[in-house]
């Protein structure tokens, strides 16, 4: 199960309302943050996946040739026919393969999707490190640019393309489960900030990263 699990409230400089906004933002916070890196990742998978297939593709043609220039001489005219016939219709069917799976069109599209996610990522980051944590700024104004804040995390969910559940279960394999210590307002005034800190991954892992990416 993903979560925060550290949480340190040490003193009653804000107020309860401040606390309640503050934690209420600081969930979608981190579902944005899952949000656009979803789409990057399913982006960037798609992509070499395209480029795989494009290899194998013209590889395969490449071979198809040199075995056809090989099998076709001193055969007859009939048999050559046959072979050819046979050869060409595998190429067509592994570009057909390549042509249905739509990699390049998606990767591009996942990858703007995961742009403009990350855009407003951005804004939640300033709203939850540099406004919430700060006494200057007033419980009803920050209310209100959180309402607005969160209104368009929900329009934007609804305008972009949706994603499988498997990437949603790749993140979390790829970044050990995103589990972010949960900060107080206090220890973000103090300027201790950093939520989240992926563990470095051993290389048994990043090839198994890699089987699982081709099978899926």
């Amino acid at each position: 199960m993903i979560g925060w699990y550290r949480l340190s409230m040490s003193s009653n400089s804000f107020s309860d309302e401040r606390r309640r906004l503050y934690h209420r933002v600081l969930h979608e916070y981190r579902a944005q943050y899952i949000n656009y890196e979803k789409y990057y990742l399913a982006s960037d998978c798609l992509s070499s996946k395209g480029k795989l297939f494009d290899l194998i593709t013209t590889l395969f043609a490449a071979v198809l040739l040199i075995l056809i220039s090989g099998l076709t001489r001193g055969l007859e005219a009939a048999v050559v026919d046959i072979v050819v016939l046979f050869f060409s219709a595998s190429t067509a069917a592994l570009s057909f393969a390549t042509t249905i799976g739509s990699w390049k069109p998606l990767a591009t599209e996942y990858f703007k999707a995961g742009q403009i996610h990350n855009n407003l990522y951005s804004d939640f980051d300033e709203m939850v490190k540099e406004r919430l944590p700060d006494p200057e700024e007033s419980d009803e104004k920050l209310k209100e640019d959180c309402d607005i804040l969160l209104q368009r995390k929900d329009e934007l969910n609804r305008a972009t393309p949706q994603l499988d559940s498997k990437w949603y279960f790749r993140l979390l394999e790829r970044e050990n489960g995103v589990e972010w210590d949960r900060k107080s307002l206090e220890e973000l005034q103090q300027g201790d900030s950093e939520f989240y800190n992926p563990p470095d991954k051993p290389d048994w892992y990043k090839f198994k990263r890699f089987v699982i990416w081709v099978l899926l």
